[in-house]
């Protein structure tokens, strides 16, 4: 019987602190006799210890492949995986995360082969401590894609298997223009496009929260991207007959609107503030009744009174 292969996308960048934990955690997966796994690794012009990493693996491993590219960000990193890859089914796993031992096994137990995207749960990884990532989920494909625009769910490609003639048949590639909300927009288009959609309630992917990034970095310009990919989920949806209520699209509003508001009040500038308030016109209708009334948690209810009020404070005293 000929077996069914797998391609693991793991993009990489300046994670050589985690790499090693991610490329074992794919070599020591746990074999399945019908399946053949390969690892394509895209070394995305990392500056630090990453590339000796990669073709280290590379040399002792020979399902391990590596390729080494100029800085272009993780989108063009897994186009160019995919592009590289010969499986008939594709994984990603990002160079910080794991995956569990036994996915493989759980996979092949739920026959992803039946399916164009079979999802799966996480765990979040933070110095150390592993704890359940809370989400929701469902089994049915229209279910799911309400909780994808409302961000009521697991955004990111990761977490999911999906037949490569899927996203090849339909044109989905990562769009490197938007660093943020890139992966939110494929996976949409996956799942809209997929005649064979489930889930498997069970957490297969580890999430490494970079310590790295636990402490803040001030920003010199707003990204408006997570808005610009909703609006193109927006228009996806409307070009595929997909119905989208206007409680979910309200609901993913105000949650975009409290993160670039979040953002700019941390990073304690003037400017930045207004570049926001700016963007968020220019992409999102402002209505601070509709963010009060969506918004999921009660601490987030206040905290756009509480920016309403700094909203004041920003216009009328400068920052540095």
């Amino acid at each position: 019987m000929m077996k069914k292969k797998i391609s693991i996308i793991v993009p990489v960048f300046n994670c050589a602190q985690y790499l090693k934990a991610c490329l074992d955690s794919l070599i020591n997966l746990q074999a399945v006799n019908e399946l053949e796994v390969e690892i394509v690794v895209v070394d995305d012009g990392s500056t630090d210890n990453s590339p000796q990493i990669c073709d280290n693996y590379a040399q002792k491993y020979g399902n391990v492949f590596v390729f080494h590219t100029t800085n272009q960000g993780v989108s063009c990193a897994r186009n160019y995986g995919l592009n590289k890859s010969h499986g008939d089914w594709i994984m990603y796993v990002d160079g910080d995360d794991v995956l569990r031992s036994d996915s493989l096994i759980v996979l092949a137990k739920n026959k992803f082969w039946e399916y164009d995207v079979l999802r799966f749960g996480l765990n979040e990884v933070c110095f150390g401590n592993v704890q359940p990532f809370e989400i929701n989920f469902s089994h049915n494909r229209k279910d799911y894609l309400r909780l994808l625009v409302s961000r009521r769910t697991v955004l990111g490609v990761c977490g999911g298997i999906y037949k490569r003639s899927l996203i090849e048949d339909n044109h989905i590639t990562f769009d490197a223009s938007i660093r943020t909300g890139e992966d939110w927009l494929v996976l949409f288009k996956l799942v809209v496009s997929a005649s064979a959609f489930s889930y498997v309630n069970e957490n297969l992917y580890g999430y490494t929260v970079n310590q790295q990034s636990v402490t803040r970095k001030k920003i010199d310009f707003v990204r408006p991207d997570g808005l610009i990919a909703f609006n193109r989920i927006l228009e996806y949806a409307a070009d595929n007959q997909i119905f989208i209520s206007s409680n979910d699209i309200a609901r993913a509003q105000s949650s975009l609107r409290r993160n670039m508001m979040k953002e700019a009040i941390l990073n304690k500038s003037k400017k930045i503030y207004i570049e926001t308030d700016e963007q968020l016109k220019k992409y999102v209708p402002q209505s601070l009744f509709k963010d009060i009334v969506y918004a999921e948690r009660i601490k987030h209810k206040l905290g756009f009174l509480f920016y309403s009020i700094l909203d004041c404070w920003y216009r009328l005293f400068a920052c540095k």
